[in-house]
């Protein structure tokens, strides 16, 4: 389990928006990384999610090892 050093929630949760500019895509293609890749998120409202920055980095070291 990644260990972070925090000082605030926004260091550990991003938005949709957000978690899109970190990987430099469109938002539309986020719907394509949580229904076929298995991108793990917290629904909020049907269409409003976050994105807690440690279980984005674990799925993320899980398709590296694929």
């Amino acid at each position: 389990m990644l260990n972070l050093n925090v000082n605030g929630i926004e260091d550990i949760i991003l938005s949709e928006g957000s978690l899109a500019a970190v990987f430099g895509i469109d938002v539309k293609k986020m719907g394509y990384l949580r229904q076929e890749k298995g991108l793990p998120c917290v629904y909020l409202t049907k269409r409003t999610r976050i994105y807690m920055v440690t279980e984005v980095y674990e799925w993320l070291e899980k398709l590296s090892k694929v």
